[in-house]
């Protein structure tokens, strides 16, 4: 039974053998193998192979390569010509249509459709039956379908598909195991999908709502202020309300903890991991470090801490939008969380604004960190339409 893998790296399987890594089959081939096992049952004309696979080549005849490799394919892929071949390339009435031997080829993706199909269908019967079949689904998803070829503009509707399912699969799984306050399950499932589709904000507010209710709130408000860094840095993606609400939860559950033994509390308290740079926290966050630190310098009248924002202004006659600040913005978020000590914190406070808290700073050298500031954006920006107004105050 050969099986054929394209949930993740692209393989053929032999009695648990690649049969890709133990022959060297060419490029074109390949690549035509793949396009047409990914549109198989449907007609397909020459003309459309053509464009969608070899639009950038200059053949004199494509169509006459088109038969050539149409013809090595029908001799199998699979060790010795005429041995086992899994599949029929017909041609009919000017189509070619690509039929897989179900007797003789597993093919994940069908695999994984059924398995998806079964557990939609089993959600209102038998909830534990459902859990199963969407466990099975998610195990055979390695990864993005035809994960290695990432450029190709036929397959980003099928791969786009794919990935919905696979979403869908694990929503509604986590949806199920919080529904049983299965939070272990809840936990490994979803960091084993975010190595998949890190980004997705759902997977990871059901994370975040595991870890809080298997009392790992340090672990959990780490990952949140990692992840929505990340979707900031990345995407320009701010936390929606429900994550900010998450946020607001997690933080009256640490109001909540009372108790706390001494000899524990770098572990209780500390942060998860070793951090490098400038910590950055969420608007709500820094406001709430901004008057605690108010409240420590009026009680003991210090006057060491300062507060400041860097904003992003456009030149005269520049008319302001969200596409003159996307850059600029993260070139300067990069710039103030390696410039900034360890100690101190930052936020991004809107669309061209960043707030700063310096702890523990003579006033002589609040001069020095602006001009290093200046300095660095000046010498990555090359948008002369921006300009940077940097302002501090003591706290």
């Amino acid at each position: 039974m050969i099986k054929v893998i394209t949930l993740g790296d692209f393989d053929i399987v032999k009695d648990n053998k690649s049969l890709l890594s133990t022959t060297q089959y060419p490029y074109r081939l390949i690549k035509l193998f793949k396009y047409l096992l990914t549109f198989k049952d449907k007609k397909l004309t020459s003309e459309r192979i053509i464009e969608d696979l070899w639009y950038d080549e200059d053949f004199i005849d494509p169509k006459k390569v088109l038969r050539t490799q149409i013809s090595r394919l029908r001799k199998g892929i699979c060790g010795e010509e005429g041995e086992e071949v899994f599949f029929k390339i017909l041609f009919t009435y000017g189509y070619y249509i690509f039929n897989l031997d179900e007797k003789k080829c597993i093919f994940d993706v069908d695999i994984f459709e059924r398995a998806v199909e079964r557990a939609n269908s089993l959600r209102e019967i038998s909830k534990d039956e459902a859990i199963k079949s969407y466990y099975e689904a998610i195990s055979i998803y390695k990864g993005h379908y035809l994960s290695e070829s990432e450029y190709e503009e036929w397959l980003i509707p099928i791969r786009n598909r794919y990935d919905r399912l696979y979403l869908q699969a694990i929503s509604r799984l986590l949806e199920l195991l919080k529904e049983n306050r299965r939070y272990e399950e809840i936990i490994e499932v979803s960091e084993s999908a975010m190595h998949i589709v890190p980004f997705n904000e759902n997977l990871n507010i059901y994370f975040i709502e595991a870890l809080i209710n298997k009392n790992e709130k340090k672990y959990a408000l780490s990952h949140y202020e990692y992840i929505t860094s990340k979707l900031y840095r990345e995407m320009n993606i701010r936390p929606s309300q429900e994550m900010k609400i998450l946020y607001r939860r997690l933080m009256e559950s640490f109001e909540d903890s009372k108790y706390i033994e001494i000899s524990h509390i770098d572990e209780r308290l500390g942060e998860h991991k070793e951090k490098q740079g400038a910590l950055f926290c969420e608007p709500d966050y820094f406001t709430f470090l901004y008057n605690l630190e108010k409240r420590r310098n009026i009680r003991a009248g210090e006057k060491g801490s300062f507060v400041g924002t860097i904003t992003i202004n456009p030149s005269k006659n520049i008319e302001a939008n969200d596409d003159l600040y996307l850059q600029p913005m993260k070139d300067l978020e990069g710039i103030i969380y390696t410039l900034l000590r360890k100690g101190d914190v930052f936020s991004i406070w809107n669309r061209n604004q960043i707030t700063f808290i310096l702890y523990d700073i003579e006033y002589k050298n609040i001069f020095l960190v602006e001009n290093r500031i200046l300095s660095k954006f000046n010498s990555i920006n090359k948008d002369k339409r921006i300009y940077l107004d940097i302002k501090t105050k003591p706290i």
